[in-house]
């Protein structure tokens, strides 16, 4: 059995029921939830996308928002100033360009303010339910520590890695799956070798665990 297998078979029987730890209810909440996540935690997100959302209820409100009303708000994330921008203009963009409708389309997301293509790619798998990788600080380390990518690669080549070595039909799915795994179990720091399943081909343990 080739190493994506045995990680597949893994991933599946560990979450076999992956989910979105950030919290919404429209297609525009989650897209700034997802930018507002970068350099911070999905909990403290969700705290402050309840304030934000609860405070604007629609784009329209939100696009006509005071900028320093909005950095309040944002202040308990890191750079809350950028962000702040990003929330009204891209609430800006929807209303007035998309009809308060969120496009379906990598390469019209990426072409908003503070949406590069990791943003543009969970948008997409989380709310249309795309087949797609997309790879973040948790992807990342995960592909690298299991072999699946090399150390130097960068997050476009380790994406391009996964989405050949994966079932393409599942990409969706193994992203989300990725993501659990390194935020629960295969943490930055202190990971859980002992309790896993794929010590025996995780090029971290081998040499961080076995050689002590």
């Amino acid at each position: 059995m080739n190493r994506e297998k045995i990680v597949e078979d893994y991933l599946d029987s560990l979450i076999p029921n992956p989910y979105c730890s950030l919290n919404f209810s429209t297609d525009y909440e989650l897209l700034i939830a997802i930018v507002l996540s970068a350099q911070t935690t999905d909990k403290r997100v969700n705290v402050i996308t309840c304030v934000l959302f609860n405070k604007y209820k629609s784009l329209d409100a939100l696009s006509k928002a005071d900028i320093n009303d909005v950095i309040s708000i944002l202040r308990p994330l890191g750079n809350f100033r950028k962000k702040a921008y990003y929330v009204i203009e891209i609430s800006n963009i929807l209303h007035n360009k998309f009809n308060d409708k969120v496009p379906k389309d990598r390469k019209v997301l990426e072409s908003f303010p503070g949406v590069g293509r990791k943003t543009a790619n969970v948008f997409l798998i989380e709310y249309y339910n795309e087949s797609l990788m997309a790879v973040d600080t948790h992807v990342e380390r995960v592909s690298k520590r299991l072999g699946l990518a090399k150390d130097v690669d960068n997050v476009l080549e380790v994406e391009k890695k996964l989405s050949r070595k994966f079932d393409k039909s599942k990409l969706g799915i193994r992203h989300k799956q990725m993501v659990l795994f390194g935020r629960y179990y295969c943490t930055a720091k202190s990971p859980k070798c002992s309790l896993c399943g794929l010590k025996n081909i995780c090029k971290y343990y081998k040499k961080n665990i076995t050689l002590k």
